[in-house]
């Protein structure tokens, strides 16, 4: 992967800047691909047809160079959000896991708690009843 600079992607006006960016480069490109394709059409009427298909690839490939160049920012600009979304997904799904082990342990903690409860108020019942039996024997 060729070093891209980083492009600003925070707020809506810079992506809608770059869709607008992207746009005038394939208009761009489809008028140079139909200027091209128009020539060609020319030379095919002048020209033999060996002599067509090799006239036919210098053009093409000028052509190409300069829609390379205005795409390849915009396909970096892609590569970088799809890397930090991928970054930020995996850091959701830990935090994710972090939290289920906690609740698990916090449900597991409540059961126990209550489990306690319980028997401490058995216990107490008990004990009321054992002092109501001393109250009234003496």
């Amino acid at each position: 992967m060729v070093n891209c600079t980083p492009m600003p992607h925070s707020n809506r006006a810079s992506s809608y800047s770059y869709v607008a960016l992207y746009q005038v480069t394939i208009t761009i490109c489809l008028q140079r691909r139909s200027s091209l394709v128009e020539k060609l059409r020319m030379m095919r009427e002048l020209l033999p047809a060996a002599d067509l298909c090799h006239a036919a690839v210098g053009p093409r490939r000028k052509a190409m160079r300069p829609c390379i160049k205005l795409l390849y920012p915009l396909v970096c600009l892609q590569e970088q959000r799809r890397s930090s979304l991928e970054e930020k997904l995996r850091v959701m799904q830990a935090s994710r896991d972090e939290l289920q082990t906690y609740a698990t342990q916090q449900s597991g903690l409540v059961g126990d708690l209550q489990g306690r409860n319980s028997q401490l108020t058995i216990d107490n019942d008990a004990l009321r009843r054992r002092l109501a039996d001393l109250q009234q024997v003496t």
